[in-house]
């Protein structure tokens, strides 16, 4: 019985081991886009709420996992870019990228019926720049 209860407090332990990894890079920095290309900056706050779940975002050709506090600039071209993320569903929004612009892509993990479900949702530049700028580089 006693055997039991510490495998039981172990597994428990372990599970929560990975709630805590969070974002570890260099800060948040604006990177400049070449002529004629948009920054689309994928972030992820650094809630706890589906700290274990982290599901790829695709930002037109490329993609990147954030770990929660964390971002990525997708440097793309100009026109509709598709930015999904999935795991037993999927979210998916269009960003309207124009050449020279930056925009602001938020990642959130809400509750699913197996995993956390992704969310995405475009920002405006304030509230997106704002929110970014706690996050680290993935």
């Amino acid at each position: 019985m006693r055997t039991r209860g510490l495998v039981t407090g172990f597994v428990c332990m372990a599970a929560l081991g990975g709630v805590g990894c969070a974002a570890s890079g260099p800060a948040f920095q604006k990177v400049t886009a070449p002529t004629g290309k948009s920054v689309i900056y994928a972030y992820r706050s650094s809630s706890i709420m589906g700290a274990a779940i982290q599901p790829a975002v695709h930002c037109g050709s490329d993609s990147a996992v954030l770990s929660r506090g964390g971002y990525h600039p997708f440097v793309v071209d100009p026109g509709a870019v598709t930015c999904s993320a999935s795991t037993e569903s999927t979210a998916e929004v269009n960003v309207d990228a124009k050449p020279g612009e930056e925009n602001y892509l938020r990642e959130s993990i809400g509750v699913g019926f197996f995993v956390g479900r992704p969310h995405l949702k475009v920002m405006d530049k304030q509230t997106g720049e704002q929110e970014a700028s706690d996050c680290k580089l993935q």
